[in-house]
């Protein structure tokens, strides 16, 4: 076959055809203005890669810091040491009612009063809310307070050793209760200003001193011995110490400047009567101590949880700054301020005015069971009427001569005339005591003597205060006439007890209160050219 024909045969036979491609999903349109570069957003470059060395050094230089925000400080917040003074006292007093000076308030520059110290802004409903949970608060501590340390403690003291060795032992429990409570309140309000939690600076502090303190408040009831008693004493005034300076840091910090007034007016209040109806109840239970130390834990218990849900929660802290903790922070309370005109004069009235106040209430148990001598004390059912008409007409004098106090003192024109009254009128109850000793005598004393004692610290708070020259020091100067107000009923305790054992009687109890206030009396007299008029 010639090569022609094979061609031709090939031709003819049919080839193979190519096989098409498999079906694709076509690709979707880009959406209109998709491939948009945002410009410096998009297109940013990386600093990190596109600066050098030197270059990121000069923009370090050049850049805003801001400052970390960091709270003030409780030590030295003029509203956190004035709630804290107003706690300490022992007596309705109208020095709650003396405007604080404080350099961070509302109404010193245009920032807005409604506002707390974060800037919120409470409703109407919890201003309300506040006013009720802090007095609350306020009048059930004062209520176990004053009943614990009034009539019960000093009865199971007198029934486990007697009129001198309770006394003894009272004077070493309120002793060092006292210096507990003081060092504790500044080592707690220090490091509760670093507590950076959800829950807030101060609330994390006030659930575990109200645990503390119920659960030792608790355990008074089960002692048996004078010292088991002062120990459990001791650890029962950390816990309250803590939940004090708690309640008294939130008053401070949550409240806004324009309802303070109200508030304290309202803690005042509730102190008072908290403070009446405690020395009242503990004196009409006086058969049954161990119910009515179980019922001051259970009121401390409740204080407690008011203070937690009633008034609205504390805002969260975590994110404060936290400062390093040195020793200037925990010593600020105990070192003398500045900026105060004559502060030795301030400092020695005040110490001195709390004295007499410790003279007058610490030892009234055994004044009264031991008025006859302690051959013939006096019967359960006779100390516990007498001490609750005592604590009833004290109390009542001591509202009225707070409410009277700001009228007669207007119509002085120097500080001198109704600083000197009040020593006076100590010195009046002094005497009342020593020419009649009887119930009447004891009722005259706790009349003039509550009428002196809030005008005292009435007056010895408002000289401190007009005597402050720079207004930056304030909170400082609160804090440290607290502490003074500490060393001061120390003083009073120890030379009441000092008194006590060295005449082997009680009746003296009235010249020691006599010569504190005659003390007094002189400082004034001698140095009120002194004074800030």
């Amino acid at each position: 076959m010639s090569n022609e024909s094979k061609n031709s045969n090939d031709s003819a036979v049919p080839q193979p055809q190519q096989s098409e491609p498999q079906w694709q999903p076509a690709t979707p349109r880009p959406f209109p203005k998709s491939n948009y570069i945002r410009p410096g957003i998009d297109d940013r470059p990386d600093l990190d890669k596109a600066l050098s060395a030197e270059d990121k050094s000069a923009v370090a230089r050049l850049a805003v810091r801001q400052k970390p925000v960091t709270a003030p400080p409780a030590a030295t917040h003029p509203e956190v040491q004035a709630a804290a003074l107003a706690d300490a006292a022992g007596l309705a007093h109208a020095a709650s009612d003396e405007p604080i000076p404080d350099v961070e308030s509302a109404f010193f520059d245009l920032r807005d009063p409604m506002v707390d110290s974060t800037g919120y802004r409470p409703t109407r409903t919890q201003v309300l809310r506040m006013k009720i949970g802090f007095a609350a608060a306020s009048l059930l501590l004062s209520f176990a307070m004053v009943a614990l340390t009034v009539v019960l403690v000093p009865l199971r003291l007198d029934e486990f050793g007697g009129a001198f060795d309770g006394t003894v032992n009272l004077a070493v429990l309120i002793g060092v209760g006292i210096v507990v409570a003081m060092l504790m309140t500044a080592f707690a309000s220090a490091m509760s200003d670093r507590t950076r939690l959800p829950l807030g600076r101060r609330t994390p502090w006030l659930i575990g001193g109200t645990v503390v303190a119920t659960l030792f408040a608790f355990a008074l009831s089960a002692c048996h011995t004078n010292v088991a008693m002062i120990l459990v004493w001791v650890f029962m005034q950390l816990g309250y110490a803590v939940m004090a300076m708690a309640c008294s840091a939130m008053v401070g910090e949550m409240v806004p400047d324009k309802f303070r007034d109200a508030v304290a007016m309202w803690r005042n209040v509730a102190m008072f009567a908290g403070s009446l109806a405690g020395a009242a109840f503990a004196a009409g239970m006086a058969d049954h101590v161990d119910a009515a130390m179980d019922i001051c834990a259970v009121a401390m218990l409740a204080a407690g949880a008011v203070a937690l849900f009633v008034p609205p929660h504390e805002h969260s802290s975590e994110y404060l700054h936290v400062t390093p903790l040195d020793e200037d922070k925990l010593l600020v309370a105990f070192r003398a301020p500045q900026g105060v005109r004559h502060w030795g004069v301030i400092a020695a009235i005040r110490l001195l005015v709390s004295a007499t106040l410790a003279v007058s209430i610490t030892y009234v148990w055994f004044l009264v069971r031991y008025e006859h001598g302690t051959h013939a004390p006096n019967s359960l059912q006779y100390t516990a009427v007498t001490i609750a008409a005592m604590a009833v007409v004290a109390y009542v004098l001591a509202a009225i001569s707070s409410v009277l106090l700001d009228p007669i003192a207007s119509r002085f024109s120097s500080a001198k005339a109704p600083l000197a009254l009040a020593p006076a009128v100590m010195l009046l109850a002094a005497i009342c005591g020593i020419a009649m000793p009887n119930r009447a005598g004891l009722i005259l004393f706790a009349a003039f003597g509550g009428c002196a004692l809030a005008m005292l610290d009435s007056l010895a708070q408002a000289q401190a205060l007009h005597a402050i020259e720079d207004l930056q020091h304030t909170g400082h100067v609160l804090a440290v006439l607290h502490s003074l107000d500490s060393v001061g009923r120390l003083l009073g305790v120890v030379v009441g007890a000092i008194v006590v054992v060295a005449a082997d009687a009680f009746a003296p109890l009235f010249i020691a209160a006599g010569v504190l206030a005659l003390a007094l009396l002189v400082v004034v007299l001698c140095i009120s050219s002194r004074l800030a008029d």
